[in-house]
């Protein structure tokens, strides 16, 4: 299933669920929660979502096989992360841009893997990214800054930290609690 526009749609509600087994959405806002559920397969690109104020992230994964972000922007939202992926999920995300939260901005845990590659995250008033439970997670070529708990934290998860830049950060850049087998390679930190 493809689902796309070429007007500028922005869909509006309190939450919006994808639990088809593969689905491909491009150039569509969301003014609400998103959720995938138990797909194998699902793109999202070009995509704003804002203004949402319930459930476990803006944008939340839950036991999907395969997710792919690109080009997606998460801003504006009230009290929970931009970013929620949970249950043996797997995602792989580029050019991302979450900002501007009260909570942490990317969440990765209950064994989910996460590859982000080229990303900006920025003025959070909790974590950049928080992992717990066994996942496992490559960040590669971003940009986290104006957190005020630590950049990245690793709670009993691994993670491949390499050629990112972190700045401005109130705490820790990087926090490591009961990892194992993580990697740190070219990371400049800035301003702590």
């Amino acid at each position: 299933c493809n689902i796309t526009s070429k007007c500028n749609t922005i869909i509006k509600c309190n939450s919006f669920l994808i639990s088809a087994a593969s689905v491909s959405i491009s150039n569509i806002n969301f003014e609400a929660q998103v959720t995938i559920e138990g797909s194998k397969n699902v793109t999202i690109s070009n995509s704003k979502i804002t203004k949402a104020k319930n459930g476990k992230g803006a944008l939340a994964v839950y036991n999907t096989e395969l997710a792919t972000f690109s080009h997606i922007t998460v801003t504006d939202i009230d009290k929970i992360p931009g970013i929620y992926i949970s249950l043996h999920s797997n995602v792989k995300a580029d050019n991302i841009f979450i900002h501007d939260l009260s909570d942490t901005l990317l969440v990765c845990n209950n064994e989910s893997t996460l590859l982000l590659r080229d990303s900006n995250l920025r003025n959070s008033k909790a974590n950049g990214i928080y992992s717990s439970l066994q996942s496992k997670l490559e960040i590669r070529g971003c940009n986290i800054e104006s957190t005020e708990y630590p950049s990245i934290f690793l709670s009993g998860s691994s993670g491949k930290i390499i050629n990112n830049t972190i700045r401005d950060v109130k705490q820790n850049a990087i926090l490591i609690y009961s990892s194992k087998d993580s990697e740190f390679i070219g990371n400049e930190i800035e301003k702590l």
